[in-house]
């Protein structure tokens, strides 16, 4: 039992702590990174923000989550395989949350914007992804 708290502790620190230290390279304001582009090219960047920031808000919710989920599963399993089990059920959604987060950073973001206005291409995986939904109406 002494164990899995342990283990529950510990993933639950490291995951909040990991929020708490990190700093904001975003400007204060809300406005986005400087475009000088055609107002398709604006718009493009715009959808570009609204991809990354749409991601990196599922990411957080996902691995919170399961963060939540192991730490809560891990204590009422009980028995040292069932725990096992659970922490692989929970950390998996965990793991891919935390990929999110990772892919679609700010430093990715602005390193795709930059990248776009200076060569008007976007990576296929961007493109793939820039649905209807991120564009204005």
């Amino acid at each position: 039992m002494h164990k899995h708290l342990l283990v529950s502790a510990l993933l639950f620190g490291t995951s909040t702590s990991a929020f708490a230290q990190a700093q904001n390279t975003q400007p204060s304001t809300s406005t986005p990174i400087v475009t000088t582009s055609p107002a398709v090219s604006s718009d493009t960047v715009q959808a570009i923000h609204r991809l990354f920031k749409s991601r990196r808000t599922g990411g957080y919710i996902l691995t919170g989550s399961s963060v939540i989920f192991t730490r809560i599963a891990v204590g009422a399993a009980g028995t040292v395989p069932a725990g096992v089990f659970v922490l692989i059920i929970g950390g998996t959604p965990g793991l891919i949350g935390f990929g999110k987060i990772v892919r679609f950073s700010v430093r990715n973001e602005a390193k795709i914007v930059s990248d776009f206005e200076k060569n008007k291409t976007l990576p296929n995986a961007i493109r793939r992804r820039l649905d209807r939904k991120y564009f204005n109406n």
